[in-house]
Order: structure tokens, then sequence, then C-alpha cells
């Protein structure tokens, strides 16, 4: 009985937290007992949805659960669908958490809502299919979707909700939701689908040093981290250049806001979140159909062979059946009608078919560009890739990315097609990124360790360049700290050269002739201290995708901050 009391009293003396989103499975509680929750309490519509999964398996023998994931564009879950697969394998009697990505693609026009459903296989399942997300509820349509800590939330997320959907407080153009920080993801692809989010400087500070990592990656991938202070907070935790006017971190940014008592003030939020323009739209295929995308003006568009087919069909219906049918009754061989139409049918069928393959070939060929941003503080490097691809005929279409790619689609045809359907299992993918004789493009990006560095040393014999860059950069552009702009050719790894002065005028031809469309910001080139390289591309700084592709143009840019040192 004391042993008992001991027991209640150790679990009542944990602090209970509730995750930001939550709900169970019907299960017969008797054998299993399954629970999923998310740190984000609404769904971003697109990236990847962080789910956990709780499982208590209360039978004596080992058991294993299949679990099948789906999101959808509309309803019947036809459209625009993404799928995963996950299995849980559990002993006797073992309780265990498990955390599954969720792809969620976005719609093509920005306007559709998925739902996300769960089917569940396995010993005590009531009812196997359930709706996690969608349908209802607090769903909304977003184009920037904002996460707000619970504390920040209680008095601030309906008011930052009304400023930012323009008074209609749901179903305007951005969705602010709860952000559970006791329950964040170490995935870095868990905050792919987060523009902005928002806490309290001491809540920053009190993070996990492995949260604040990912938080960083998150915010150096182009999203704005904003933290919340009373004006006599300490300095934010590893972000040392904090200023009052924030900073910028990698792609992304990091601001300070106003806290008057319990209090954010939603307009100026509005105001300087909606005034950052990230360096790649992630979630508006519109700039891919304006012909504004260079990688698409490179490959020319589909037309299909609709003389040839007409005349194939103009074969077979007017000459080869009447000429049959003629022939046949003449010669008193009726027999004939049924075997030599659909023979010269599907022989005519086979030399179109090989006339296709002869002019589109197997595989396909396409463009890439992959810009890569030098973060050395952190010893890391993001990476962004823009590509585009023309197909003939595919003899499969699965492939595998590097652990931890967000991988996105890119609607280049027509802005409300739907984007078809994708399968995901661990990190290989499969469905209609690829489709045979088709034009499509895709987004990547992924954050991964690297000691590239690119260093300006002042000295007595002019200011030098020395690149700890795995990689030929063949131009190289600058701004030093004082405003100056300098440059150089032809600089290879662990070399160091003098730099030659440069006008800001030759910065920005450099930085155009480098843009892939008028809204993409390649380069922090305009701010002191920042660079912008072309380099000789190498197979192994891009982000594989599908092996059937033949890469006819590869670029490979670099970008960052630099480091400055005095020669001794």
């Amino acid at each position: 009985m004391k042993t008992l009391f001991l027991i209640l009293l150790a679990a009542l003396s944990v602090p209970a937290h509730a995750s930001a989103w939550q709900q169970n499975a019907h299960t017969d509680r008797g054998r299993v007992h399954i629970t999923f929750s998310s740190m984000l309490e609404a769904a971003p519509l697109r990236g990847y949805v962080p789910l956990r999964i709780q499982i208590r398996n209360h039978s004596p023998q080992p058991s294993s659960w299949d679990f099948r994931f789906a999101s959808s564009l509309n309803w019947n879950m036809e459209q625009g669908a993404s799928r995963t697969a996950f299995r849980a394998e559990l002993e006797g009697s073992e309780e265990r958490v498990f955390e599954v990505m969720l792809p969620v693609h976005p719609s093509p026009s920005g306007g559709s809502s998925p739902r996300i459903q769960a089917t569940l296989f396995g010993p005590g399942i009531n009812n196997n299919t359930l709706s996690l997300w969608g349908g209802g509820g607090g769903w909304r349509s977003s184009e920037r979707f904002y996460a707000i800590s619970r504390s920040l939330a209680g008095r601030n997320q309906s008011a930052l909700q009304q400023a930012i959907s323009g008074g209609s407080g749901r179903g305007g153009d951005d969705t602010v939701a709860i952000i559970s920080l006791e329950d964040l993801s170490d995935d870095p692809r868990a905050y792919s689908g987060i523009d902005v989010i928002l806490l309290t400087l001491g809540e920053w500070n009190g993070l996990e040093r492995g949260h604040r990592y990912v938080l960083r990656q998150w915010a150096a991938r182009g999203g704005q981290l904003l933290l919340a202070t009373k004006g006599e907070n300490p300095a934010p935790l590893e972000l040392p250049e904090w200023s009052d006017s924030g900073i910028r971190l990698g792609w992304g940014q990091v601001l300070p806001v106003k806290l008057e008592g319990e209090l954010l003030n939603p307009e100026d939020i509005k105001t300087r979140t909606h005034a950052f323009s990230g360096p790649y739209p992630l979630n508006d295929n519109s700039v891919f159909q304006s012909g504004q995308w260079t990688l698409r003006r490179e490959i020319p568009d589909l037309n299909p062979p609709l003389g040839l087919l007409f005349l194939f069909v103009f074969a077979i219906a007017i000459l080869l059946g009447p000429v049959n049918v003629i022939t046949a009754l003449r010669q008193k061989k009726a027999v004939r009608l049924l075997w030599v139409t659909p023979l010269a049918s599907v022989v005519l069928s086979l030399i179109l078919i090989t006339g296709i393959v002869l002019v589109d070939g197997f595989g396909g060929y396409g463009h890439r560009v992959a810009t890569v941003f030098l973060m050395p503080g952190d010893n890391l490097e993001i990476v962004h890739q823009e590509q585009v691809a023309r197909t003939g005929v595919l003899l499969q279409r699965a492939f595998n990315v590097a652990p931890g790619t967000v991988m996105l689609p890119v609607n280049t045809e027509h802005l409300n097609r739907p984007f078809g359907h994708f399968t995901l299992d661990g990190h290989r993918w499969d469905g209609d990124w690829f489709r045979s004789r088709s034009i499509q493009g895709q987004l990547l990006q992924i954050s991964r360790p690297s000691r590239g560095r690119i260093e300006l040393i002042r000295g007595p014999g002019g200011p030098q360049i020395f690149s700890e860059v795995d990689a030929r950069l063949q131009t190289l552009f600058l701004k030093d700290s004082d405003g100056g702009y300098w440059t150089v050719n032809d600089l290879h790894a662990g070399q160091r050269k003098a730099l030659q002065p440069a006008t800001q005028a030759e910065a920005r031809a450099f930085v155009e002739s480098l843009r892939l469309r008028r809204d993409e910001r390649v380069t922090p080139v305009q701010t002191e201290g920042g660079f912008i390289a072309s380099a000789a591309p190498a197979e192994d700084k891009f982000l594989p995708s599908y092996g059937a592709i033949r890469w006819r143009t590869q670029h490979l840019r670099y970008t960052g901050m630099i480091q400055e040192r005095i020669a001794p």
C-alpha cells in the first residue's frame, strides 16, 4: 500500500503538459492504447507535419501495428494525395513513442486545404480509419503559417489572427496556431511548413540546446523567429550578434518584438513579417508559371504529335477497316474480320510507340541549380536546389533522396492542375514526381554539416581571400565591413589570393547574371560582410533525385557571410 502511494505521489509530482494537438485512436484498451499528438495545433499546408504516436501494448505478447497516412486536397483523398506508411513493433507490456513526418504538398492554386487521415491495422483496432486533421475545426487555408507558444497565445492568438486575416478571424491568407515547446521535434523537416515562430525570450533561453540548434537551422532556411521581450531580458543564447533591430540568420531573420504586459502588438508583427521576403517562394507556384523562371524557359514545350496520331487513326479507321471488310466479303473469308484489323491496329500502335521512344528516348534531361548558404558559426550549410526536367519514356519512377531533404513539386504548366500522387517509404519517393513525356519541376532543401567558410584577411599588402570551401570558386564578389566591394577569380579550396577592387555596379551585374527569377534573393552581398560566388559544378554538391535524368546544365553557387581577420 505504501509503495502504491509513493507511485501515485511521484506521478502527480511530474509536471503535466498538453500537446498542441492530440487525438486517441479507437482501440480495445485491454489490448492496446494508441494516442496521436503533435507539437502543432494545426497542420501547415506544405512540407511535413510532425506526428507522434504513443503506443501501449497491454498484451504480454510481442505485437506490431501498421499505420498508413494520406493527405489530400479534397474530401475523397484522390487529388494531390501524398502517402506514407509506418510499422511499429513492441514487446509485451511495452510502451513507446514514435515520431513520423507526414508529407503535405501545397495546393497548386494555394486555395485548397488538405485532409490528413490514418488507417490502422493490428491487434485491438476497433475502427481502422480516422481523420486526423481537416474537414472542419480549426483548419484554415493559409499562405503564411505562424506558430505561437502557449504562453503567448492566451491573450494574443485571436488578436494576431484577426490582424493578419484582415479582420475576418479565419479563412484569411495566414494561420496562427499554437506550438508546444515541450513536444518540439529534433527533425528539421518538422518545421518546413512554418513561416514564423513567436516565443518569449525566456522560452528561447530555456529550450534545450538541441532544440535551439534545429530552430536556427529552420530560420537559416528562410524562417522568421520572433522573440518577445519586455526590455529588461538578457540577450538570447547562441545569438551573439543580437541587437534591438534583430539579426539575419542565413536566409531568415530573428527579430525582437515588444511585450506590453502580456500583450503583443499584432499590427506591428503583421507589418514586419509581411515585409520580409524570403529567398524562395516555396508556397507560391505562380512565380514558376509566369515566364520568369529561367530554368523552365530552357526546356521547349511538349508538342503532342497530333498529325501523326490523326494519320494512324485515319489509316486504321478509314483505310484498313473498310478495305479489310470489303476484301473479306469478296473472298468469302469472314473470319478475317476477327483478326486482320485488330492485328493491324496493334502493329501500327507498336510502330507509333517505337517512334515516340526514338524521338523522346528513355529517362529524360533537365537543368538544375543549387545554392549553398554557408554558416561557419554553426558548421552548417543550407542547400536549396531548383530543377526542371523533360522526360521521355520512364520504366520506373521511384528514387531515393538524402535523409532530411524537403522536396516539393512545382507546377510548371497549369496553375490549378493537381500535383498527382506521391508515396514516401523512409527516404524513398515514388509516384508522380516524374511522369513519362512531361515537364516537371521540383524544389529541394536541406541543412547539413559543413566546415566551409570564406575568410577576408587584412594586411599591409592589401586584402586577401582564403577559401575553406570544397569547390573551385570561379568568380567571387564580396562587400567588406567598411562597405567596399572586392572580387577574385579561380579560387581553389585551401588557396589564399589577393583581392581586386570592384564597384557596386559590377557586383550587382554579377548577381543579376545568376538570378533565376526576378524575385529571387540569391545573395546577401548587398550587406556588409556578405559574398556570392559561382562555382564549378560537382555531382556530390547537388541533392540527388530521379537517377534517370541527364542534367544538361548544372550551376552551383555559394553565398553567405565572410569572416574577417587581421594577418599576423
